[in-house]
């Protein structure tokens, strides 16, 4: 393209710039008549004429002149061709949504918040789901914290994670992962094991305590303060692997969601009971931003998540 013809566009004021113009002069360009051009984008005679007169001024070019046996492009209208063609081809893949996602080929990477919790329950089948049906793909796991774990997510620090009672904020989606509620658990080896599980029984002992989930972590202390009783917490972390390394060779009782007590029963040689008193459960819920909302690979993700969350 000329340096002229830029010159023009450059004095176009972008503002009035209609994108259906556009439209018409490609149709133009490559129709070199105002019949053919109207009926290939399903516009009327005069319709496509007013079209042109527009673009003639825009322009400040005749773009079409009169010639015997029909019209023909001038030189600066030759000059255009092109570079419009591949303009809006741009603009459209900018528009459209993103297509064409394949977990099989595709090599992007998932940022997902979590806690030790998911990755001791979730992480290792989801690893395994993403080897056989997206084995390029890359997962970056990233260790959060409830205070900050939403704010992550606004940050695009994380495309996805999973929380315990979100707050509330916009542009910030939210879909229940799974359902939990407590269990009583010690080591194998432990009086407690052989014990009846009554309130004095779980209170005898002194307890790990994890505080990863947050609010959901104190409902029995809420419960056991209903009750006029108060836990002996001996150990309080952030970590549940941790603290069932712990109850091996301790007097450390603790009282563990029961997805991830269960989980881990055979392997750590761990006894898993009900709770001797209701406790209520909590939801996790997974989490993530508006402005991956709509593209196919992190909905794909989502999903997938989901579903071994599920199964």
């Amino acid at each position: 393209m000329s340096a002229c013809a830029y010159a023009r566009i450059e004095m176009v004021n972008l503002r009035k710039y209609d994108l259906n113009l556009l439209v018409v002069l490609d149709a133009l360009l490559d129709e070199a008549s105002v019949t053919r051009a109207g009926k290939r984008i399903h516009l009327s005679q005069s319709a496509t004429s007013a079209a042109l007169e527009r673009l003639r001024a825009m322009f400040g070019d005749p773009l079409l002149v009169r010639v015997e046996g029909g019209m023909e492009l001038t030189l600066f209208a030759q000059e255009l061709r092109a570079p419009l063609k591949h303009l809006l081809v741009s603009i459209s893949d900018t528009v459209k949504r993103p297509g064409g996602f394949d977990p099989a080929t595709s090599s992007i990477s998932f940022r997902a918040g979590m806690t030790d919790y998911l990755g001791l329950i979730l992480l290792p089948r989801l690893h395994a789901r993403l080897a056989a049906e997206a084995p390029q793909i890359k997962l970056d796991v990233v260790p959060v914290s409830q205070d900050r774990l939403i704010a992550m997510i606004e940050r695009d620090q994380v495309d996805v994670a999973v929380a315990v009672s979100p707050a509330d904020r916009p542009h910030v989606l939210h879909k229940t992962l799974l359902q939990e509620t407590f269990s009583f658990v010690c080591h194998r080896d432990h009086p407690a094991a052989l014990l009846p599980l009554d309130l004095e029984t779980l209170l005898r002992f002194p307890h790990v305590n994890v505080v990863a989930h947050g609010d959901a972590g104190s409902a029995a202390d809420l419960v056991f303060s209903r009750l006029g009783a108060v836990r002996n917490v001996r150990v309080s972390m952030p970590y549940f692997a941790a603290a069932i390394a712990l109850l091996k060779g301790s007097d450390l009782v603790a009282i563990l969601p029961s997805r991830l007590a269960r989980s881990q029963a055979g392997i750590h040689n761990l006894s898993v009971r009900d709770m001797p008193v209701d406790v209520p459960g909590y939801s996790l819920t997974l989490c993530w931003h508006l402005r991956t909302d709509n593209h196919p690979a992190h909905a794909w993700f989502r999903q997938l998540l989901a579903d071994t969350a599920r199964d």
